[in-house]
C-alpha cells in the first residue's frame, strides 16, 4: 500500500523484526533540477511494487519577507510530515515515508543570522530538525553540477535560478545536512535513469531490502585506517550501548561530492581502540578509481577486516 501527498508515501513490505512492523523515513533533497520530483515518483512506484510549487520569486523579497516565507514554509512542512508520521505510526504494517525536501532545506535560502533567529523563535535546533527527524538523507545533485546540458528552467515555472546560482544552492543544501549520520550524495556521474536507480539502491541498502536483479547493489561500505588526526572541528560524538562502552567522536564532511565519516576513538576505552582513527564512506569505486581526501594521511584500507568491525571493537573480552 502507498499513500502520498506532495511526496510523502506509505508502502508495504519493509522487513522488520519478528515482533512488529517497521517505520522508515527518507528525505529527498538536492539543488535545482536534480530530479527530486521524478525520483520521488519513481521511488514511490518502486516501493509500492516491492513491498506543487508556490511560484515565489525570492529575488523580489526583502529580508523580512524571506524570513516570514521560510518560517511559514517550514512550519507547514513539519506539520504535513507529522501528519503522515503519526498516520504511519498507527499502521499495522511496515511503513516507508518519503519527504520531498526536508526541515533543513529552508536554511539554504536564508542568512545564518536569519536561520538562527528562526530556530530561537520557534525553540528548534539543528540536531532535532536534521539528525533526529529522518533515518536517511538522499541528496540529489543539481543537473547544474555535472549534467549542465540537461539543466533547464523550461519544465518548471517556479524554477528561475541561473546555472551558477543553482550550483551554489546545491552546495549550500549539501552543507545543511552535514552531520546527519546517513547522507547519500547521488551525483550526475551516470545517466538520469541510473541516477534514479542509485537513489533507490541507497535506500534499499540502508533498510536491508534484498532487491535481487531488480537493482544491482553495487555500493559497499569502505573503511580506511587514519594514521594522524587532522585539525578539524569536532561535529558529533556517538556511543555504542550494546556491548562494551565505546566512545568516539564522529566528524562528517563532504569532499568532491562524496560523504565521509571520520571516527575518532576516545578514552576510556579498551586498549584495542586506543588512538584508533577510522574513515568510512559508501562508494562503488575501488583502487585507483577512487579518489581519497588528500588532506588525510591514509595508512591503509581496512574494508572487510574483522579486527576493525564494531562487533570486535565493542567486545568486553
Amino acid at each position: 500500500m502507498i499513500a502520498a501527498v506532495n511526496g510523502v508515501g506509505r508502502v508495504n513490505g519493509l522487513d522488520g523484526d519478528k515482533k512488529g512492523r517497521r517505520l522508515y523515513k527518507v528525505v529527498l533533497t538536492g539543488g535545482p533540477c536534480a530530479g527530486k520530483t521524478t525520483v520521488q515518483a519513481m521511488m514511490s512506484t518502486f516501493f509500492e511494487i516491492l513491498v506543487g510549487s508556490g511560484g515565489v520569486k525570492f529575488a523580489d523579497l526583502d529580508d523580512q519577507e524571506v524570513y516570514t516565507f521560510q518560517e511559514n514554509l517550514i512550519r507547514t512542512l513539519l506539520q504535513l510530515e507529522q501528519t503522515f508520521f503519526d498516520l504511519a505510526a498507527t499502521c499495522q504494517r511496515n511503513t516507508l515515508v518519503i519527504s520531498d525536501r526536508g526541515a533543513m532545506d529552508p536554511s539554504t535560502y536564508m542568512s545564518t543570522a536569519q536561520w538562527e533567529e528562526l530556530l530561537n523563535n520557534n525553540k528548534w535546533n539543528n540536531v532535532s530538525l536534521r539528525d533526529a527527524r529522518y533515518d536517511q538523507v538522499i541528496h540529489l545533485v543539481s543537473a547544474a553540477q555535472g549534467a549542465e546540458d540537461f539543466y533547464t528552467t523550461a519544465n518548471n515555472q517556479a524554477r528561475k535560478e541561473p546555472i551558477q546560482l543553482a550550483r551554489e544552492l546545491d552546495r549550500k543544501t549539501q552543507q545543511a545536512w552535514v552531520g546527519h549520520p546517513y547522507v547519500d550524495v547521488i551525483d550526475n556521474c551516470t545517466n538520469f535513469n541510473n541516477k534514479v536507480r542509485r537513489a533507490i539502491d541507497a535506500v534499499c541498502n540502508k533498510i536491508g531490502i534484498y532487491t535481487g536483479d531488480r537493482l544491482s547493489p553495487e555500493s559497499i561500505k569502505r573503511k580506511f585506517l587514519i594514521s594522524a588526526l587532522p585539525d578539524v572541528k569536532i561535529l558529533c560524538s556517538q556511543l555504542d550501548h550494546t556491548r562494551h562502552s565505546v566512545y568516539k567522536t564522529r566528524r562528517c564532511f563532504l569532499w568532491k561530492n562524496q560523504y565521509y565519516q571520520l571516527d575518532i576513538y576516545n578514552e576510556p576505552c579498551h586498549p584495542r581502540c586506543k588512538g584508533l582513527l577510522i574513515l568510512e564512506t559508501y562508494t562503488t569505486k575501488f583502487g585507483d578509481d577512487m579518489e581519497r581526501p588528500d588532506f588525510l594521511d591514509i595508512a591503509k584500507e581496512v574494508t572487510g577486516d574483522p579486527f576493525y568491525s564494531m562487533f570486535h571493537l565493542s567486545l568486553k573480552k
